[in-house]
């Protein structure tokens, strides 16, 4: 139990923390800096950090379905309070397995989306026009929708 503990801390302390992963791999200060390469690389890290996560879940549902298998009723009282030890144990291992799965999905995917994101507002060709849609922060009215042009020649 205490060799689990230690392997799900040490692996909690692996997750990233920052939100701007091309501060951390790239250095630097806007992702819209990104060169094409860079940004097929975040890419492969991003779907490695998905499925990863995928797999992690995986892991953490077997656990879960298994924890709820072991949790029976039987004709013997003390069976019946061993198996739901049992049962509550594999729960809790199911747990750090699923959060942390999740958590690697979601960064992953957000990174994902800023990628596309990136790839849409920072065509390859010159002579291109970019329309995208903004949110626009004013001090008086909050947030407005609007529109964002860029011209690249």
């Amino acid at each position: 139990m205490k060799l689990l503990t230690v392997l799900v801390l040490m692996l909690l302390l692996q997750l990233p923390v920052s939100g701007q992963w091309y501060y951390r791999h790239h250095r630097v200060e806007e992702p819209s800096l990104l060169s094409n390469q860079q940004l097929n690389y975040s890419e492969k890290r991003a779907n490695g950090l998905i499925a990863i996560g995928v797999g992690l879940d995986i892991i953490g549902g077997v656990i879960f379905i298994g924890g709820m298998s072991s949790i029976e009723d039987t004709d013997n009282p003390g069976v019946e309070v061993l198996n739901a030890f049992t049962g509550l144990f594999y729960l809790a291992t199911a747990i750090p397995f699923i959060t942390v799965g999740t958590i690697l999905i979601v960064s992953g995917a957000n990174i994902k989306s800023q990628i596309n994101y990136l790839r849409i507002a920072k065509p390859d060709q010159n002579g291109t026009l970019s329309i995208l849609p903004v949110m626009i922060s004013t001090q008086y009215r909050g947030a407005i929708p609007g529109l964002s042009f860029c011209l690249r020649f």
